[in-house]
């Protein structure tokens, strides 16, 4: 169980990175 819930936190996290990571890109882009 605890496993499991480890595991639903990382990616929460890896995804709320991988989110911010791709809108700092997006605004880059944007502005080139």
């Amino acid at each position: 169980c605890r496993n499991i819930t480890l595991d639903i936190r990382y990616c929460l996290f890896i995804i709320d990175k991988y989110a911010q990571a791709s809108r700092l890109i997006d605004e880059m882009s944007i502005i080139q």
